[in-house]
């Protein structure tokens, strides 16, 4: 242990504690003498109907707290976030200079068409009004998503005390509106991309990561159709080996990967790598 410190006790002096966020926690023990904690919901489904219901215990997981489990509030997080927010044009922070703060915020691992993976957070540099920087979280009982457009001084932050909410979509659509567009609007626009009824066929077959996350693409009528969580959507190439797909409010992005050979080898959804076990689709 290089400082000395435990992770958490790091956090709290160096990064927490110099940006004034005294109501942001590892655990909510912390906060027991304090009024105004939310309560968390779940979607759970009784009797066959989809309800909400109240699931008041926080879930912590102390191995695994550099990866997630840190509770905090909207002002909190809108502090933090004005590290990216200044940093980002040049100027001074509290904690990080600017030119670690631009570090952080240069693509190192393309994440689809349009996003890539800084150090810890998402950009988007193709963002039509300038670089889009993100990052959301979801655990029982919470969506979260904390976003900034430097060029623009925004910041702004989405908390939810209910789990399965697509705040992403929230802050798209805010982004849109703000920006005098309306709320649904596509951010990109796609040129016609054409694949050929054969090479469709490539992609067909049954994908799955450890995490247990699982795909299944079917060629029907000479179009591809994603199978996830039990629905069918059908994809739309936009590049090579590329496509994007509409699931409710939202428009994912899908990449197949190919092998030394050029073979389909394993595609990527959902922030996670599919490795494909199958050429042949389910029947």
């Amino acid at each position: 242990m290089v400082s000395n410190q435990t992770y958490e006790n790091y956090v709290a002096t160096h990064i927490l504690q110099p940006l004034g966020m005294n109501r942001t926690v590892f655990s909510v023990d912390e906060l027991a003498d304090q009024d105004d904690v939310t309560i968390l919901y779940t979607n759970k489904k009784i009797d066959d109907e989809n309800q909400i219901i109240a699931a008041p215990i926080w879930h912590d997981a102390p191995a695994m707290r550099a990866a997630g489990f840190l509770k905090s509030t909207v002002n909190d997080l809108l502090a933090y976030l004005e590290i990216f927010r200044l940093g980002a044009v040049g100027n001074p922070t509290p904690i990080l200079s600017a030119d670690s703060v631009r570090q952080m915020l240069t693509p190192f691992a393309r994440v689809d068409g349009h996003r890539s993976y800084g150090y810890g957070l998402m950009v988007s540099p193709a963002f039509p009004d300038g670089l889009l920087v993100e990052h959301g979280g979801s655990l029982k009982g919470i969506s979260s998503h904390i976003f900034s457009v430097p060029a623009q001084g925004i910041t702004g932050v989405i908390l939810v005390n209910l789990d399965g909410v697509s705040v992403r979509e929230l802050v798209l659509g805010f982004l849109n509106s703000y920006f005098a567009r309306p709320a649904e609007a596509p951010l990109y626009n796609y040129d016609p991309y054409v694949v050929t009824d054969e090479q469709l066929s490539l992609y067909e077959g049954r994908y799955s990561s450890q995490e247990w996350v699982s795909a299944s693409i079917a060629k029907c009528e000479g179009k591809l159709y994603v199978e996830v969580d039990g629905l069918s959507y059908s994809l739309i190439p936009v590049q090579k080996d590329s496509f994007v797909f509409q699931k409710r409010d939202s428009i994912p992005w899908m990449e197949f990967f190919r092998d030394e050979d050029g073979q389909i080898a394993r595609m990527s959804y959902g922030l996670r790598q599919l490795t494909r076990e199958s050429t042949k689709s389910p029947g």
